[in-house]
């Protein structure tokens, strides 16, 4: 496998997770300060050891917050999901852009092809289901009848209406966003150099995990990243280049869970997620074959909020992982997790 490493972070990507996690926070993370309360009641590591290393972010995240000169009207149109999620207008106005999708330099037959694409994104729904809308009416149908909230289906008109005053506004904000970033990174760069260096090293079970989809002979786009913390995301798996969105305090993160791993209250909360049959059939479905959560809902009989509220414990306790695949959301067993899990619990209690 080549590895091409970026020697910077990417100011774009830094602020536009930062605005999200700030306007439409999964699991109701605003800030920094949440994701490390949250990872410290998880891990059981004491917050005395990690805000040392995450209070700079959370400077950094308030500068940035604080002189952004933007009405948080309009930042909510851009950011705000309103489900606590990351599929929001601005996140799908960013990978169009990534895509090098400009609507102001289309030709008008590029044009709806492009808008599909766009607005399957907003709905998280195929882009074959919009092969009738064609005009504005055509999408207020096609809306009514759609199981989306307001918030939704406001961004979704707005842009097939302008869809170039809608784009450019969104580059203003990043543009201004990211100068600001990059007022604020200097003290975070020698991290990179040593996520660069620990990488190759990394023997994290669910790291090699990852890193097994990537294919032998193809290429992995590094790309450090500051705002997620200890997040690692892979993205275009099974695809060359694949591109590794790797936190730059993973390393760091880990030592510390390591250290105090013995924790007995993660026992307990991993014991209490595993102790629901539902959460146990959903495994046993995983075992085999990853699945997406319509399929989940269908093998089991069970509601799509019911198998999301499941997911969503399992996920916390990282038995499971979710992996983003266009629009869609595959979920898949975490073997080596769960192995550590018993692993650690056996070496406590035995």
């Amino acid at each position: 496998m080549k590895v091409k490493f970026q020697d910077h972070f990417d100011p774009a990507y830094e602020c536009i997770h930062l605005l999200t996690r700030h306007f439409a926070p999964p699991e109701g993370l605003h800030s920094t300060q949440d994701v490390v309360n949250l990872f410290a009641e998880k891990s059981g590591v004491p917050l005395s050891e990690l805000t040392p290393l995450t209070d700079p972010v959370q400077h950094a995240e308030d500068y940035i917050l604080q002189n952004l000169d933007i009405p948080e009207e309009t930042l909510r149109f851009y950011f705000d999901s309103s489900l606590g999620n990351w599929v929001t207008l601005g996140s799908a106005l960013y990978e169009i852009q990534l895509s090098g999708i400009h609507f102001a330099q289309l030709l008008n037959q590029q044009r709806l092809p492009a808008l599909h694409d766009l607005l399957s994104r907003i709905l998280d729904c195929p882009i074959e289901s919009l092969k009738t809308v064609d005009s504005l009416p055509e999408l207020l149908r096609f809306l009514r009848n759609y199981p989306r909230i307001e918030h939704y289906k406001y961004a979704c008109i707005q842009v097939f209406s302008d869809p170039e005053a809608c784009q450019a506004e969104f580059s203003q904000i990043i543009e201004q966003a990211t100068a600001l970033f990059q007022k604020v990174e200097a003290p975070f760069l020698h991290l990179i150099d040593k996520a660069k260096h620990l990488f190759h090293s990394n023997q994290h079970p669910a790291f090699q995990d990852m890193m097994a989809h990537v294919p032998q002979n193809g290429e992995l786009i590094f790309i450090p990243t500051l705002m997620p913390l200890d997040d690692i995301v892979l993205n275009d798996q099974n695809k060359s280049p694949s591109y590794l969105y790797y936190g730059v305090f993973f390393d760091a993160f880990d030592a510390l869970v390591k250290k105090y791993c013995q924790d007995i209250n993660r026992f307990s909360r991993g014991l209490k997620v595993l102790s629901d049959t539902r959460r146990l059939n959903i495994l046993l479905e995983l075992k085999n074959q990853p699945l997406y959560g319509q399929d989940i809902s269908d093998r089991l009989n069970l509601s799509p909020a019911t198998v999301s509220y499941h997911m969503a414990n399992l996920l916390y306790e990282n038995f499971v992982v979710a992996e983003k695949q266009g629009i869609y959301t595959q979920y898949s067993i975490c073997r080596p997790n769960l192995q550590a899990f018993f692993q650690s619990l056996q070496n406590s209690l035995l």
